[in-house]
């Protein structure tokens, strides 16, 4: 008897054990995520330095227009009126900062995490930066704007409170 009882205390104790390397590994492995997105900075921070990086001011529409479809696999959209696009009533060139009539049109893409990971985060939090490319009359890149779902949130909710005052 004595014997069984010992091998029943030696199956519960790694029992034990091997529950509580699991209980650690998990606790690690959401801290090692938890990292990686603080460190990593938002998907809109990311795009903004990736694309003020690849496309300088002064960059030709074609090769940006050749970068877009090289790097993101999309054809970015080119609209010959600036002010086409509205949010909360202001034009992206008013959001931007930038005169009307300094510009000859825009091109727009929109940026999406890609990946497997990616694809399962998209599920719970839905991300994507819309991505403006202002076009002076020399059809050249001359300044950006970058709309994350979170800056069109809080657009919108300022403007609901603004109006709600009297």
């Amino acid at each position: 008897m004595p014997a069984t009882l010992n091998i029943q205390a030696r199956w519960l104790t790694m029992r034990r054990v091997s529950a509580g390397a699991m209980v650690l590994a998990c606790f690690l492995a959401a801290g090692g995520v938890l990292w990686w997105i603080t460190q990593a900075g938002t998907l809109r921070q990311r795009v903004e330095t990736e694309i003020r990086d690849a496309m300088p001011v002064g960059t030709p529409r074609k090769e940006a227009e050749a970068w877009v479809k090289e790097t993101h696999g999309m054809i970015a959209f080119h609209n010959p009126d600036p002010t086409g696009d509205r949010f909360v009533g202001r034009t992206v060139p008013d959001l931007a900062g930038i005169p009307d009539d300094r510009l000859k049109g825009v091109l727009r893409f929109t940026v999406r995490p890609r990946g497997t990971v990616s694809d399962l985060i998209q599920q719970v939090s839905p991300q994507q930066v819309i991505v403006y490319l202002l076009l002076d009359h020399d059809e050249r890149v001359c300044g950006y704007f970058f709309l994350s779902l979170e800056d069109l949130r809080k657009m919108e909710s300022e403007k609901r409170q603004e109006e709600v005052r009297p």
